[in-house]
C-alpha cells in the first residue's frame, strides 16, 4: 500500500530508512524479511538502507551482499534509537562501501 500511495502522489522512489522503522534492518533476517514484503508489491522503485548499531559490525559484510544502498548510523544518542556508534565503526564501513554501488535497486540474481 505505501508505494501505491507514493506513486499516486507523484513519487518514484521509496527509500525505507532502516532504524526508525521495525523492524530495523540490522542483520540479514530483518533485510530478507523487508524485502520479501515489497519484492511482488512494489509499484515504484524501492531502496533498503541497513542501520549501522553498537552491536553488529558482524552483519555488515552480509548486509551488502545482500545489496543494502548504504548504511545509516546515529553518531549521538537519538530519542527514537538508543543504540548508536562511534568513529571506530568507520574502518568496516570502507571495506563495505564498494559492495554498495547498486542504485537503482536491482534484486540479487543467483548468476
Amino acid at each position: 500500500m505505501g508505494t501505491m500511495a507514493a506513486a499516486a502522489g507523484g513519487v518514484t522512489t521509496v527509500v525505507d530508512m532502516p532504524l526508525n522503522s521495525s523492524p530495523p534492518t540490522v542483520d540479514c533476517v530483518q533485510l530478507q524479511r523487508k524485502q520479501a514484503a515489497v519484492r511482488d508489491q512494489a509499484v515504484v522503485d524501492y531502496a533498503l538502507w541497513g542501520g549501522l548499531i553498537n552491536n553488529n559490525l558482524a552483519h555488515l559484510e552480509s548486509l551488502c551482499a545482500e545489496r543494502v544502498v548504504g548504511f545509516k548510523m546515529f553518531l549521538v544518542s537519538s530519542p527514537d534509537f538508543s543504540q548508536w556508534m562511534t568513529t571506530s565503526c568507520l574502518p568496516v564501513c570502507a571495506r563495505c562501501a564498494p559492495s554498495t554501488a547498486c542504485w537503482p535497486y536491482m534484486p540479487k540474481t543467483n548468476s
